[in-house]
């Protein structure tokens, strides 16, 4: 489920750059502006992605500890 988000994001973009019309990129295809648009939100991305996946290792450390806690 991590990947998601920026499944969304691209299908968001990929109906923005439909709706708005041709591409201002000297008549490139689609897929080219999306791949562009891919590789420049790709730090943002991974960022994003890293700090969930530390949100959930810390959350389930917690729950590991507390269940330690409290079957002794």
């Amino acid at each position: 489920m991590a990947p998601l988000p920026a499944l969304v994001v691209a299908a968001l973009a990929a109906a923005v750059h439909l709706l708005t019309g041709p591409s201002s990129s000297g008549g490139k295809s689609m897929s080219t502006d999306l791949i562009r648009w891919a590789v420049a939100a790709f730090p943002a991305m991974a960022a994003a992605e890293c700090t969930v996946l530390a949100v959930l290792a810390v959350h389930g450390l917690q729950s590991l500890r507390a269940r330690r806690r409290h079957d002794a």
